[in-house]
């Protein structure tokens, strides 16, 4: 029983570390709704006090998990650390509502949100895979924006 006990306390904080370290986050539709904007099709109001890239994918595609390695990995760069955030949403969780909203194509599909003298609007989306260089150029003219 006490080795049970152990292993659960691993685990547990095993799992609480693996969220702690988590630079890219999942959200599902309420929490789209919830963390990025408040609506899409008539007006753009997002609700980040910060820049903030969003990644559309399916789960499976070879292009956007590549992509979200990208993600993560500016994500833990000095330059962008604490400057932007970083979702990814599955579009399989979305109702069709929501995917016509967003104007949604294909995955992966990423949208690139920023804030201004407190309005808040999508800057560009983007279909089709990114590489970390163009990722970057969008990162950086957010932040400059």
């Amino acid at each position: 029983m006490k080795l049970l006990k152990l292993f659960l306390l691993i685990a547990g904080i095993t799992i609480l570390n693996g969220v702690a370290n988590a630079q890219v986050i999942e959200l599902n539709e309420n929490q789209l709704f919830e963390k990025v904007c408040r609506g899409w099709a008539a007006n753009i109001d997002y609700k980040g006090d910060k820049p903030c890239v969003v990644l559309f994918d399916n789960g499976t595609c070879p292009f956007a998990k590549l992509e979200e390695k990208f993600l993560k990995t500016l994500s833990k760069k000095k330059e962008y650390k604490g400057k932007v955030y970083f979702y990814k949403v599955n579009v399989w969780n979305l109702s069709d509502q929501t995917l016509k909203d967003f104007s949604f194509e294909g995955v992966p599909q990423t949208y690139f949100f920023i804030t201004q003298n407190n309005h808040s609007t999508s800057d560009d989306y983007e279909v089709g895979m990114l590489s970390i260089n163009e990722l970057k150029e969008y990162l950086n003219d957010m932040l400059d924006y």
